[in-house]
């Protein structure tokens, strides 16, 4: 590849990374306000924390999937896994064929460095539930660097039925990039341009060849 064909492949590359960080965001939810007062005192108060949570989650709230695995990952993000397992096993009662069930017990599973498991929970969430895009991308994300064709390949999956999902943009950016650092340097044009035609979502990158 040479060195003009290298800075346009980076600059259309960084152009996807970016288009990531433009999706449309969703309306904050009412009960919001309530996790993350739930998420300030997990540190400084753990117990205040678990009070807060056991208050946010009365009545028809428990059933509430959206809140409940919301809880969950105010204590997973801080690497509380015994306690985001606890709600966890709320969520399950509240719905256990809800994909973000599937995708949260997924994430733990991969805090626990258990990537197979994690992964086999993300295909379970698509699944129930083929449009969950969250799905796509955490086993994407969790391959991405072991296996990248299978991260690849889940995030052309993704292409397939959502072709304006940036975040997949996004995702695919980075597994290239990855992959292509560690191709030799310099590569010529004639062994790179067959595998970059592969790559379905990079076909804008052949109009600079």
């Amino acid at each position: 590849m040479n060195a003009n064909m290298k800075r346009r492949f980076v600059f259309c590359l960084g152009a996807m990374l970016f288009a990531g960080t433009l999706a449309a965001q969703t309306p904050v939810p009412e009960w919001q306000a309530g996790v993350d007062k739930v998420k300030s005192l997990i540190k400084t108060n753990p117990e205040q924390a678990s009070d807060a949570a056991g208050e946010l989650l009365k009545g028809k709230n428990k059933k509430n999937v959206e809140l409940v695995t919301s809880v969950a990952r105010a204590y997973l993000d801080v690497g509380q896994l015994k306690e985001a397992e606890t709600y966890l096993e709320m969520a399950r009662k509240a719905d256990n064929k809800a994909p973000a069930v599937s995708v949260l017990e997924g994430d733990i599973a991969f805090a626990r460095k258990d990537i197979g498991k994690a992964c086999q929970l993300y295909e379970q969430a698509i699944y129930f539930d083929s449009n969950y895009k969250d799905a796509y991308l955490k086993y994407a994300q969790a391959y991405k660097s072991a296996s990248p064709s299978q991260a690849i390949e889940k995030l052309n999956q993704l292409k397939a039925i959502a072709p304006d999902c940036l975040e997949a943009d996004k995702e695919l950016a980075e597994v290239y990039y990855a992959v292509l650092a560690r191709l030799p340097t310099p590569m010529p044009s004639s062994s790179i341009l067959p595998w970059l035609r592969k790559m379905t979502s990079l076909n804008m990158l052949l109009h600079y060849s």
